[in-house]
This record gives structure tokens, sequence and C-alpha cells, in this order.
């Protein structure tokens, strides 16, 4: 497709004003063609988890309240080199919390 595009902008036939618009829409599709910024599970899940209402702790969520989830949250990042991480925690703490924000995070 560029290669057709490119064609028409080198043609001499085709119109001043069409070859600036075919070149900056070029321009303007290249800028945009950036891989995604790194995520971070643990800065993600600040930003854009709220807890209901009914919750312990309402509102926006805060790892302030579950320091220890910050570390497996930063392990699950997509960017993070482990391949297999491993939690050893009591019973419903941290896990459901952990796997929701990653799979959030992930999509």
């Amino acid at each position: 497709m560029f290669y057709v595009i490119a064609e028409m902008v080198s043609s001499a036939r085709t119109n001043t004003v069409v070859r600036q618009g075919i070149q900056r829409l070029c321009e303007r599709h290249l800028r945009r063609q950036v891989p995604d910024p790194e995520l971070h599970l643990d800065a993600w899940s600040e930003a854009n988890i709220v807890l209901p209402k009914g919750s312990p702790f309402p509102g926006n969520y805060r790892l302030s309240h579950t320091p220890y989830a910050r570390r497996i949250l930063q392990c699950l990042s997509p960017g993070h080199p482990a391949s297999v991480v491993a939690a050893m925690v009591a019973s419903q703490l941290l896990k459901t919390q952990s796997f929701i924000c990653a799979a959030l995070g992930w999509i």
C-alpha cells in the first residue's frame, strides 16, 4: 500500500496539493506506529482500579493498604522477565485482587 502511495507522490502528473495531502497522511500514520508504552501493573492498578463502596477501603485502589502486593504486580507485568510467579500468602488475601489487576491490565 505504501509503495502505491509513494508512486503517486513521486508521479509528476499528480497535483501538488494531492501529493502534499498524501504525504501528510503518510507521515501522520507513521508517527502513530509506535510501540505501546511499557505496562507496569502496580502503577496501572492505582490509576485505573476503583473499589466499590461496600469494600473496606472504597475509592481508588491504593497499594499503601497492601504494600506486599506491589512486588507481585510488578512481577506480573508483561515486561518483567519472570515467567512464573509464586506467592506464599494467607488465605483470602491478595490473590484475587492481584489476578483482577493483572487481567484488566493485560486486556
